[in-house]
């Protein structure tokens, strides 16, 4: 994540005085965005980002709102919260934003200077960034170690030799040496290694909604789940699902994120959110070859 400046926008206010029957010069300021982050036109920014405008002088933080400093997607505007810091502004989305979408921020001539003169820009400021795209990654079950055993047989003890018998008319003759000890090998027995069993792949085939329709007043939002579970019910981690709205009815709903992943238990979140226009529409959940629909009722 970098850190550009853009055209920057200016306002500038100017006055005069004198002393002594001599004449004064005039002083300029300019309000002006130095720089941004994340940088125009950047991207693979991460989906957790906040979004910040460095002026070229301290901020008076009442007119930093949501108002005077949004960022929007094709749907609308992404709600969030606003924070001053001597020059720089910064905007922290509630939710995390979506995978692989354009960001438009934008800073209005709403904010001042935090100066006597109250200095605003000349003209809006915007600015473009594209979130990193949503990568899966399936984890390698870790093989389960073979045990291993050995099997130690015991020595034999060896005998004391025997002595020869003393005759009383023949010399005593010396016994004979003992015979060298006889080692007993030690046999250790390979164990026989054992298959692990890989547990069967759950492949999606059905696709359950927390809720098939939904009543929302202008303005307000309400979570809905998604659980995708295979053929024996089996709950599947991991995979993919969209949500998706018609053109021509996203002046009534907005839905975050436009995709997400299973988690363990094979749900998927989203967040619908009414706008300001009254109506009926439906919002789609597609997971590979599975779809199903809600109908949403936007009202007063």
């Amino acid at each position: 994540m970098g850190t550009s400046t853009g055209s920057e926008a200016s306002f500038s206010t100017s006055g005069s005085g004198g002393g002594g029957g001599g004449g004064g010069g005039g002083v300029t300021e300019e309000l002006t965005i130095s720089s941004t982050s994340p940088s125009n036109d950047a991207t693979g920014v991460s989906v957790t980002t906040a979004v910040s405008a460095t002026f070229n002088m301290y901020v008076n933080g009442n007119t930093v709102t949501t108002d005077s400093f949004t960022l929007s997607d094709e749907y609308g505007t992404v709600s969030g919260s606003v924070v001053t810091n001597g020059a720089t502004i910064t905007f922290t989305p509630s939710l995390a934003l979506s995978y692989g979408t354009e960001y438009t921020g934008t800073v209005t001539t709403r904010v001042q200077a935090a100066n006597f003169a109250g200095t605003t820009m000349e003209s809006n400021y915007t600015w473009s960034f594209t979130t990193e795209s949503l990568t899966t990654v399936t984890p390698t079950p870790a093989a389960s170690p073979s045990p291993t055993s050995t099997v130690t047989y015991t020595p034999v003890p060896t005998l004391p030799p025997t002595p020869s018998p003393t005759v009383t008319t023949a010399p005593t003759l010396p016994p004979p040496p003992p015979p060298p000890p006889v080692p007993t090998p030690t046999v250790s027995i390979a164990p026989t290694p054992v298959a692990t069993a890989t547990p069967a792949e759950c492949i999606a085939e059905s696709m359950e909604l927390s809720t098939y329709n939904l009543r929302l007043k202008k303005q307000k939002s309400k979570e809905v789940t998604i659980t995708v579970t295979g053929s024996d019910g089996c709950l599947v981690e991991g995979d993919i699902v969209g949500a998706k709205i018609d053109k021509f009815d996203r002046k009534y709903v907005l839905v975050l994120p436009k995709r997400a992943t299973t988690d363990a238990n094979g749900q998927a979140r989203f967040k619908i959110k009414a706008k300001k226009t009254k109506g009926n529409t439906t919002v789609s959940f597609t997971c590979e070859e599975i779809k199903e629909t809600i109908a949403v009722n936007v009202v007063k």
